[in-house]
């Protein structure tokens, strides 16, 4: 029964290719505390550094609107919101014209202090 389990993750192994590049998802960054004795040296890094300076881009990637990060919408879901600030304010507003029964009812209203479409009696 082990055999059988064996062979599937070599064969897995096998067509699986492995990651070797890591990649920092800084939402998930966690920040933990050290131990009260603990030594703490400061990094040997510079500002030249190359992964320096690509944990920075990544740092502040994670913090850009969608629409910087990206001309187009990912997700169905960011389509409904993506264009809000090109939106014009009075684009939706669309001003109700009233009909003539409207009309009607609302100079009944004012001259007799009634409506005219309720049950009296």
């Amino acid at each position: 029964r082990n055999s059988i389990w064996r062979e599937h993750l070599a064969k897995e192994q096998r067509t699986v290719p492995k990651s070797t590049k890591f990649v920092l998802n800084p939402s998930t960054m966690i920040p933990i505390t050290r131990k009260p004795g603990e030594k703490v040296e400061k990094p040997k890094h510079t500002t030249d550094d190359a992964d320096f300076k690509e944990l920075q881009a990544t740092m502040k990637r994670s913090t850009m609107m969608p629409q910087a990060k990206s001309r187009y919408p990912m997700t169905a879901s960011q389509e409904v919101g993506w264009s809000w600030d090109e939106a014009e304010p009075d684009k939706f507003k669309h001003l109700k014209a009233s009909c003539s029964e409207t009309k009607y009812a609302e100079s009944y209203v004012r001259m007799s202090g009634a409506n005219p479409y309720a049950k009296t009696g």
